[in-house]
């Protein structure tokens, strides 16, 4: 029998296993430092074993049970891609960088009453999303992908009200409520691709939907809607964003920074395999371009008019989703119309990249609101960014940083968000859109631009008779911060980094 599961997954999965029994240690030794500091050793090791296995990648693989053909049709199947294990290794490293951030911070956001202890939960749900995040990714089986997407979504609910507040706690319903009606369309959708072809493995469901007669038949379109809806809650499109601004609002900054990125990039690839993979023949490129100008322009203006800085990177990450679904439109519209993007293998990249950026810069503003608000916490109690103004006047180099990752989400350099952007933009003139299509792209990047000067005038340069003390900041917390801008421009000064690691 061939191998069942890639190796990283297995590795995440042991240490969801060794997570209690962590705890039943620390119980015994009243020593509630231990799981933090063995997660980012085990972190850490993730990164150097997905770091080994890319720079061995020799070509596509797959696992999969195979039980002498008995279950050829419908087995499950996970498929290893150059693309895939790139966005993994990539996504690991930020998520190496929350583990390190959350070491000290953590203990002040979720205190318990037990002498001080935090929670068990954080850590083991947090692994088990970014479980949930592997498998998404690697499956070839698209019941195995809605697996995956529960088991990446469902700890969100907790992770969201892990901290002790009604405001988390309403949040963390309320998503809980609405991705709930996300799953039951996208389970349909799977169903669906089950009823047309008789499998869920999504390379034999592609060659037989492309060699059927479906081009008047309703299943495809239905199979497409239901998908686009049921991915749509995580993904923040127009009408299913509501969830956004109070969950990460209410969400810690650490749990924000993951959530924001690396959800995102599960619903983009999710949208690749269910439904660009399977049914190139439909035309649904305008669903994701409307819908994509609208939300992020509900995003974007929405930013403005917010006071609360956890709201204001709550509507930026609803602005910048509609980025990536507007891309997506673009780039399958061109597909559909037979359009090169600059020959590369799969036009999809460009938007991932744009998607690897986002996480990036998004996760890395989230990193830096909990620094302030840590110090906050001390004095003020509050999240209004007028109450907070000057807060980094006195710390050039977290200022600095924060200046990075806020005109990198604008689209300015020397940050990666510049590249991708660019990339973007040269994919929409390509594709030839009407003119009023780029118009409403280009504005709302202006608009964007807009409330991220805001952040910065108010932390930066509005005067304080009584600074905050920022020396009060866990050095976790600083060279978390530091490092995941270093890596935001270094990948902004050279983009080819990001298509090797995709594409060799």
């Amino acid at each position: 029998m061939d191998l069942l599961f890639p190796i990283s997954i297995l590795y995440n999965a042991l240490w969801l296993l060794i997570l209690p029994i962590l705890l039943h240690i620390e119980a015994r030794l009243d020593r509630y430092g231990l799981k933090s500091i063995f997660s980012i050793i085990w972190a850490l090791g993730l990164n150097f074993l997905l770091g080994y296995e890319l720079m061995n990648f020799e070509g596509d693989q797959t696992f999969s049970p195979n039980f002498q053909g008995t279950m050829k049709r419908t087995s499950i199947e996970f498929k290893m891609t150059r693309t895939i294990y790139g966005l993994v290794f990539l996504v690991s490293i930020l998520f190496t960088a929350i583990m390190f951030y959350s070491w000290r911070y953590m203990r002040w956001e979720t205190l318990l009453d037990d002498g001080g202890a935090y929670k068990l939960y954080y850590y083991f749900l947090m692994f088990t999303s970014l479980l949930g995040f592997q498998v998404v990714l690697y499956s070839n089986d698209a019941f195995l992908l809605f697996f995956g997407w529960e088991l990446m979504v469902v700890p969100g609910y907790a992770l969201i009200s892990i901290r002790p507040t009604r405001h988390a706690a309403r949040a963390g319903i309320s998503y809980a409520m609405i991705s709930s009606i996300g799953s039951i369309f996208l389970l349909y959708g799977v169903a669906l691709i089950y009823q047309l072809t008789g499998t869920f493995n999504l390379t034999i469901a592609s060659s037989e939907i492309s060699a059927m007669q479906l081009e008047t038949d309703i299943s495809p379109i239905l199979a497409v809607v239901t998908i686009i809806v049921g991915i749509g809650v995580t993904a923040g499109l127009i009408g299913l964003q509501t969830w956004i601004p109070d969950s990460y609002s209410a969400a810690t900054s650490p749990v924000g920074a993951f959530v924001s990125g690396t959800f995102t990039l599960a619903a983009l690839i999710g949208y690749k395999k269910l439904i660009f993979d399977l049914f190139p023949f439909v035309n649904y490129s305008w669903i994701f371009i409307l819908g994509g100008l609208a939300t992020m322009t509900i995003g974007n203006f929405g930013g403005i008019v917010q006071r609360d800085v956890r709201r204001i990177l709550a509507y930026s990450s609803i602005g910048q989703r509609g980025y990536i679904l507007f891309g997506l439109g673009i780039i399958a519209g061109g597909i559909y119309k037979g359009v090169d993007f600059f020959s590369l293998k799969d036009p999809f990249i460009v938007v991932i990249i744009f998607g690897i950026a986002f996480t990036f810069l998004e996760g890395n503003l989230f990193l830096i609101i909990g620094k302030v608000l840590y110090v906050s916490h001390f004095k003020s109690r509050t999240r209004d960014i007028v109450k907070l103004r000057g807060s980094l006047a006195k710390t050039p180099h977290t200022a600095l940083m924060m200046i990075i990752s806020s005109f990198g989400l604008a689209g300015l350099p020397p940050t990666i968000g510049f590249s991708s952007k660019l990339l973007l933009l040269y994919a929409v003139g390509k594709s030839g859109v009407q003119w009023w299509i780029i118009t409403i792209f280009l504005g709302n990047s202006v608009v964007a631009l807009i409330y991220y000067l805001k952040l910065i005038r108010f932390l930066l340069f509005t005067k304080r008779e009584d600074p905050l003390d920022m020396s009060l900041t866990p050095n976790s917390v600083n060279i978390a911060i530091l490092f995941v801008s270093t890596i935001c421009v270094v990948l902004g000064l050279m983009p080819n980094i990001i298509i090797f690691l995709l594409q060799g």
